[in-house]
């Protein structure tokens, strides 16, 4: 996959963490305000980078495509708190 590729591929993932992100916060402040207390220290996010990607695919015996990570992969974006 091109680089051109692979930022249009994860795109809509990165969207997708920037809207959690935004809820998540609003969410925390809201309780701050409500118990003084924050119940989320810290979130952190990542989306996978090209070349982990492209690993995990061929370890698997996938073409690295764009398709094949979509239909594939379940761990290109994630958060944990």
């Amino acid at each position: 996959m091109t680089e051109e590729e692979y930022l249009s591929f994860i795109q809509p993932y990165e969207d997708a963490l920037n809207n959690i992100q935004v809820r998540i916060d609003v969410l925390n402040k809201d309780y701050r305000r409500k118990q003084l207390n924050y119940p989320i220290h810290h979130v952190q996010y990542r989306i996978k980078q090209k070349e982990s990607i492209e690993n995990k695919l061929t370890k698997c015996g996938n073409d690295t495509t764009t398709d094949a990570a979509r239909n594939c992969l379940t761990d290109i974006g994630g958060e944990s708190g």
